[in-house]
C-alpha cells in the first residue's frame, strides 16, 4: 500500500512537472511570435513610407535665414503628425567661425531655430494647392517645410537639411546662403 501511495505522488509528481515545461514552452514560443508580429508591423510601415526632398531655398532677411524645403510623398503612407520628425540643419552662420549643428524641434509657427509645415500642395510647381484632408501629406502630395535659423546663414555658403520621419524615413538636400 505504501509503495503504491509513493508511485501514485511520483508519477502525479512527473505529471506536474511536464504539464509546467510545456506551459513554459509555448508561453515563450507565444511571446517569441508577439515580438515578431511587431517587428514585421514596423517593417511594413518602413517599406510603404517614402519621402523625396525636391527642392530647398533659402532666403537671409531680418538677422534670420527662412529655408524652405520642399517634400513630396511619394509612398502610400499619409503622414499627419509632425512632432516626432527629426529635421536636423548644418551650416556656416555669420560672424561664427564655426559650423553649426541645429536640430531644430517642430513648431506650430515660425520661430527661431524651428521648424513648421508651411504649406501643402497636390503639386507645388504648377501652384495646385491641396484641397482634401488639408495638413496631411498623402500619397504624391507635397509640403513646405519652413526652417528659420538664427543667427543667419552665411553668405554664399553652403548647408544641408536632413529630414527623418518616425517610420525612419531619410532624406537630405542642401541649399546655398543668399
Amino acid at each position: 500500500m505504501g509503495t503504491a501511495v509513493v508511485s501514485l505522488f511520483a508519477f502525479f509528481l512527473v505529471i506536474g512537472t511536464t504539464m509546467t515545461a510545456v506551459n513554459t514552452v509555448l508561453n515563450t514560443g507565444s511571446d517569441n511570435a508577439q515580438a515578431l508580429a511587431a517587428k514585421n508591423e514596423l517593417l511594413v510601415a518602413e517599406l510603404e513610407s517614402s519621402i523625396e526632398l525636391v527642392s530647398a531655398t533659402a532666403a537671409t532677411g531680418g538677422g534670420v535665414t527662412q529655408v524652405d524645403v520642399v517634400l513630396s510623398n511619394d509612398g502610400m503612407r499619409t503622414f499627419s503628425s509632425y512632432d516626432d520628425w527629426d529635421v536636423s540643419v548644418r551650416y556656416d552662420q555669420t560672424g561664427g567661425s564655426d559650423e553649426t549643428v541645429l536640430l531644430a524641434p517642430y513648431s506650430a509657427s515660425t520661430t527661431d531655430n524651428s521648424w513648421t509645415d508651411l504649406s501643402f500642395w497636390l503639386d507645388y510647381d504648377n501652384s495646385i494647392a491641396e484641397l482634401i484632408e488639408p495638413g496631411r501629406i498623402n500619397q504624391h502630395e507635397e509640403m513646405v517645410l519652413r526652417i528659420q535659423l538664427n543667427p543667419e546663414v552665411q553668405a554664399s555658403t553652403s548647408g544641408e537639411v536632413k529630414i527623418t520621419t518616425p517610420s525612419g524615413q531619410t532624406g537630405t538636400i542642401y541649399f546655398s546662403g543668399s
